[in-house]
């Protein structure tokens, strides 16, 4: 999974990609990826729950990509 930075990007008028960042890129699953969510109800942070062919469902942490459980 990789998480993309769009703030500085304006689509209509930017045309490279010099201005999107890549915050973080982990390898979550060993099989391909087939349903992802995110979870802002908990306290300040946010999460993203993946579940994979690997017949793993896998939680990380959206701002650092860290696998909680």
């Amino acid at each position: 999974m990789k998480l993309w930075n769009f703030s500085n990007f304006v689509f209509k008028k930017d045309h490279s990609m010099d201005k999107i960042k890549e915050e973080w890129f982990i390898i979550a699953h060993k099989g391909m990826i087939n349903s992802i969510a995110l979870c802002e109800k908990f306290d300040t942070d946010k999460f993203i729950i993946s579940a994979s062919n690997d017949h793993n469902i896998h939680l990380h942490r959206l701002s650092n990509g860290v696998y909680i459980g």
